[in-house]
């Protein structure tokens, strides 16, 4: 994304979009004077020389010796057989074909730009293989890897998924309100309630929902302390395979307790039951359940003091 299409002056939102990828890929000049620093990000696109450079820079000989005859003599047989060695037999002539014209820039263009996707490929894999249960394979090549490498595949990768995500991030946070509840609720219910908001914030909707179920948990069971509730709630006959949320709802579905929604508590607990075991529901619904637990636990934390006081 370049901020600023069309001559409009871009929003902090898509300029730090912007800068992340490039800050995390070296484009930038920075500069220290009397403990002031002065970022410059840079968006250029690499030049000719440069891309050579790197293609040359501590190569194996087999590799640097196509490049130099391919600019001696640029042919189709001298384009091929440098596509090749820097990108193997199978990659290698694919892209050779894709280079229309037999002219040395347009080899440089094709094999630098090609390596570079293959490279943050590879580095999109080896992270993503880091986040879960992974293969002997796997933790063999990052044993054998550098640790330079290691963290410029983390850098590159994880500043590339922040750069996609911010936007959107903004945007979600933007939809938050203040509730202003009249109690104070305990420290639990606001950290499964924080916790749920995050989540949601950043696009991780199947754990903000399983959040916002541990928050209605904590919740209703507070409300049940304070209203002196739980003797009559443990004599609560039970259903089948019960479990205690669903159990607490219809206990307090069944009590004089107006003002709260129980069929939204009901139905953020069903849905977050079924995400956790494979059937997640889609976004939309996702924010939706997410709003409907701010709302109830909205109402439970207003209704607290009312009840109370009598």
């Amino acid at each position: 994304m370049t901020p600023g299409e069309q001559g409009n002056r871009p929003t902090e939102t898509e300029l730090i979009a912007w800068a992340i990828p490039l800050i995390a890929n070296g484009c930038y000049v920075l500069d220290e004077k009397k403990g002031i620093r002065k970022l410059t990000v840079q968006d250029d696109e690499p030049d000719l020389d440069f891309m050579e450079g790197a293609l040359l820079f501590k190569r194996p000989a087999h590799q640097i010796a196509a490049l130099k005859e391919a600019k001696e003599r640029c042919t189709a047989e001298s384009i091929l057989q440098c596509c090749v060695a820097y990108l193997g037999p199978v990659l290698g002539p694919h892209i050779a074909q894709q280079i229309e014209l037999p002219e040395y820039w347009r080899l440089v263009v094709g094999v630098f730009g090609q390596e570079r996707a293959l490279l943050r490929s590879i580095q999109k894999v080896f992270v993503g293989e880091r986040e879960r249960l992974s293969s002997e394979m796997m933790e063999a090549v990052e044993s054998g890897a550098l640790p330079e490498a290691t963290e410029a595949a983390l850098v590159a990768t994880y500043a590339q998924e922040v750069a996609e995500l911010f936007p959107q991030l903004i945007e979600r946070a933007t939809t938050l309100a203040i509730l202003p509840a009249t109690s104070k609720p305990p420290k639990q219910v606001q950290h499964y309630l924080a916790e749920a908001t995050k989540c949601f914030i950043y696009g991780r909707f199947i754990s903000s929902l399983v959040m916002c179920r541990g928050a209605l948990e904590e919740g209703i069971r507070d409300l049940l302390d304070r209203l002196v509730l739980q003797e009559e709630f443990q004599r609560f006959p039970s259903k089948p395979r019960e479990g205690e949320l669903s159990r607490m709802i219809r206990f307090c579905d069944t009590r004089p307790i107006a003002g709260v929604s129980w069929g939204d508590a009901d139905q953020v607990r069903r849905q977050a039951n079924d995400a956790a075991h494979g059937s997640p529901p889609d976004p939309a619904k996702c924010r939706s359940l997410f709003e409907d637990t701010r709302s109830v636990l909205l109402q439970i934390y207003s209704l607290i003091p009312e009840v109370a006081s009598r």
